[in-house]
C-alpha cells in the first residue's frame, strides 16, 4: 500500500502507474515509474508486469531517480528483488481458479547446485481468462480474452568470499484481447448486425456523446 500510486490496467493489457498524478505518455508510451526487475529496467506501460514469484522485497523510490535509474524515472522508480538462492533448498507453488474460465498458476524452486558455491533459482507464472464480452458475429468467441505466462531462470557463483556472480535470464509472453472504447468525434449510430435476428433487420446501439466500438 503505497499513498499516492495507483496502477491501472488499460486496454490491450498495458499497466500505467500513476504516482502523485504522473502518468504515461500516450504518444511514446513511456512510463515515468520505472520498473527494475533485478536491475533489468521496463519502461514501457506495454511491458509493465512484473514476475512476483521468488521475490525477496519491493522497494519503491519517491521522486526523480534519473542519477541512478536513467532519464525515464522522473515520477519514480520500482525495484523488485529476487531472493537469494543459497545451500538450502525449498520451492513453493499455488494454483487459482475464478469466473470466466479464469485460472493460473505459478511457482519457484531454490537450491544449491554445489555445496557453498554455485545455485540455482527457477521460477514460472501462467494465467489464463476467456474474458466476458461475448462477439455474437459467426465463428468469433470473446472479445477480451487474456493470457499471460512469463518464466525465469538464475545462477548465482561465489568463486571466492570476495566475489559474486549473478546470471539472470528470463521470457514473457503476453497475449490479450480488445476492451471496449468510446470513438471521438461527433454523436453516430453505432449498427451491428444480429447473426440470429430475420435476415436484413438491424440493432443499433445508440450513446449519447460517442459511438460504443468494439476493436
Amino acid at each position: 500500500m503505497i499513498p499516492n500510486m495507483m496502477i491501472d490496467s488499460g486496454i490491450g493489457g498495458n499497466n500505467n502507474v500513476i504516482f502523485r498524478g504522473i502518468g504515461s505518455s500516450m504518444f511514446t508510451g513511456k512510463n515515468p515509474v520505472v520498473l527494475y526487475v533485478d536491475g533489468v529496467p521496463f519502461d514501457q506501460v506495454s511491458h509493465y508486469g512484473a514476475d512476483l514469484v521468488n521475490i525477496e522485497r519491493v522497494e519503491v523510490l519517491r521522486g526523480p531517480q534519473g542519477t541512478l535509474y536513467g532519464k525515464n524515472a522522473i515520477g519514480g522508480a520500482i525495484n523488485v528483488v529476487s531472493k537469494k538462492t543459497g545451500n538450502t533448498m525449498e520451492s513453493k507453488a499455488s494454483i487459482q481458479a475464478g469466473s470466466n474460465e479464469t485460472y493460473g498458476v505459478k511457482g519457484f524452486i531454490n537450491g544449491p547446485l554445489i555445496k557453498d558455491e554455485l545455485f540455482f533459482g527457477l521460477s514460472a507464472n501462467y494465467n489464463e481468462s476467456r474474458g466476458f464480452m461475448k462477439n455474437e458475429a459467426p465463428g468469433q468467441d470473446y472479445f477480451d480474452a487474456k493470457e499471460n505466462k512469463n518464466a525465469k531462470a538464475r545462477l548465482r557463483w561465489l568463486p571466492t568470499d570476495q566475489f559474486e556472480v549473478n546470471f539472470h535470464a528470463g521470457i514473457d509472453q503476453l497475449r490479450n484481447g480488445s476492451d471496449t472504447s468510446i470513438a471521438p468525434g461527433p454523436l453516430r449510430y453505432h449498427e451491428k448486425r444480429n447473426p440470429h435476428s430475420v435476415p436484413g433487420k438491424q440493432r443499433a446501439i445508440k450513446m449519447d456523446g460517442g459511438t460504443l466500438l468494439f476493436l
